[in-house]
């Protein structure tokens, strides 16, 4: 069954939530793109990777309005030597 959304996991709820409290900049560590899929018994808020990671992405400069924060995450083939393989983008992660 394909599943939209987002789901942050509870150690980046952690994160986020110790920013915030100390007034912190967002620094984003890596952007990784996957195919995988989540198992049906796994809540994906307890994982702390993707299932299937296949390429690295990029994002822009977060830009923060009230309470939201806007960026654009983007796979390109170009980046890192390319891909030796096509692959569905099912999930990606913002670390």
């Amino acid at each position: 069954m394909s599943q939209y959304g987002c789901t942050i996991t509870k150690k980046g709820r952690e994160l986020l939530a110790k920013i915030l409290a100390a007034r912190m900049p967002l620094t984003i560590t890596r952007v990784i793109m996957g195919s995988g899929l989540c198992p049906e018994e796994v809540y994906p808020g307890d994982l702390e990777d993707l299932v299937e990671p296949v390429a690295a992405g990029t994002t822009t400069e977060p830009v923060y309005d009230g309470d939201t924060v806007h960026m654009t995450v983007e796979y390109r083939s170009d980046l890192n030597g390319g891909l030796g393989h096509g692959f569905w983008i099912r999930e990606f992660g913002v670390f």
